[in-house]
């Protein structure tokens, strides 16, 4: 452990109780200034060396782990969430300083211990301006072969391309024995397209195109990232159908049909804008219809509808409640007709 003594101008010394060379620090103008280097217990192997100018960080870096926290990197969002996840640690990082943030390309490499004895690797190589990624971007993860000491070849991933004003455009590709399978791209840090394949579970999905989820049992269309045009939902992945209709602009449009596991239709409901618009019928087992409901922007209006088909068979006007027979025929429907689509109007607009 090396004894701080009172800085002074020029190079400064910093040696252990040993008498064994820890550090050089420069002081110029009573701030730092040059070279700050930390030396290993022999004296001679650089663990880390910083350069300043006027107190700030300025100019090439380098740090030869293991740290456990380097203030101007940002753990992933796989270490930082992972509950299996017991230690992690930077073992080596190098790169660029202007004015006291990180500039131009920065290489490290992260590595992640777990409770259950495995080592998960980061190797990262970023170009950054004025402290924010900016610029091409390289970055391969996977496990640790134990007897290379790298990151295993059976399975790695490996995420490359650029970001601006701190979006991400790029691939991320997935090497099974140095072959790879791209597996998401992103434009503008918008994931448009996804595919995997583990477990039994497979799944396609593109910002603009046929998408296809085995998680979820969807299948479908998407337009801007939104579900626009056929849509089918399965039991798992059995191919049997629950659910099949369409959607405009991220919204259900049209009549979607629901089936049990046997393929009978349980249900043919209307929508429009992702609201009920229309009828609502239930089925039978045998096929036969169970119950039908209307739907008015999402409001149930079916009682008053049956009211209004009521008076309209018994000649019963729907304002006055009594019979009119002064009316022809042909006019009492277009009066009824238009006395029950006011109503409904005003019964779905709340009023």
């Amino acid at each position: 452990m090396s004894t701080r003594r009172k800085l002074v101008e020029g190079e400064n010394r910093i040696y252990d109780k040993n008498r064994v060379l820890r550090e050089i620090i420069n002081v110029k103008d009573g701030a730092l200034n040059g070279a700050h280097i930390y030396y290993d217990k022999d004296g001679k192997t650089v663990l880390a060396e910083e350069n300043f100018k006027d107190g700030v960080r300025n100019g090439s870096f380098y740090v030869k782990g293991p740290i456990k926290k380097f203030d101007d990197i940002e753990f992933s969002e796989w270490g930082e969430n992972n509950k299996d996840v017991k230690s992690r640690y930077i073992r080596e990082i190098c790169g660029n300083y202007k004015d006291g943030k990180l500039d131009g390309e920065c290489s490290y490499e992260v590595r992640y211990e777990t409770k259950f004895g495995h080592t998960y690797i980061e190797k990262i190589r970023a170009t950054y301006q004025a402290g924010n990624l900016d610029g091409a971007y390289y970055q391969k993860t996977g496990w640790l072969d134990r007897y290379y000491d790298a990151i295993a070849r059976e399975s790695y991933h490996i995420k490359r391309g650029m970001y601006a004003d701190g979006e991400f455009s790029g691939d991320v590709l997935r090497y099974t024995y140095d072959r790879p399978e791209l597996e998401k791209q992103y434009k503008d840090g918008t994931v448009v397209y996804e595919h995997s394949e583990s477990g039994g579970s497979w799944y396609e999905i593109q910002a603009n195109g046929w998408c296809r989820d085995d998680r979820s049992g969807e299948a479908y269309m998407q337009k801007n990232g939104l579900k626009d045009g056929p849509y089918k939902q399965y039991y798992g992945n059995s191919g049997r159908i629950a659910e099949e209709g369409s959607y405009k602009e991220g919204k259900k449009d049209g009549v979607f049909t629901y089936y049990d596991k046997e393929g009978r239709i349980t249900e043919k409901t209307s929508y429009s804008a992702d609201k009920k618009n229309g009828a609502s019928i239930l089925y039978n087992s045998d096929g036969t219809e169970a119950s039908r409901k209307l739907y008015r922007d999402g409001k149930d209006i079916t009682e008053y509808y049956a009211d209004l088909k009521e008076m309209a068979r018994s000649n019963v006007s729907p304002v006055k409640g009594e019979i009119n027979p002064k009316l022809s025929k042909e006019k009492k429907a277009r009066k009824v007709l238009k006395q029950k689509l006011s109503r409904i109007l005003d019964t779905a607009r709340g009023r």
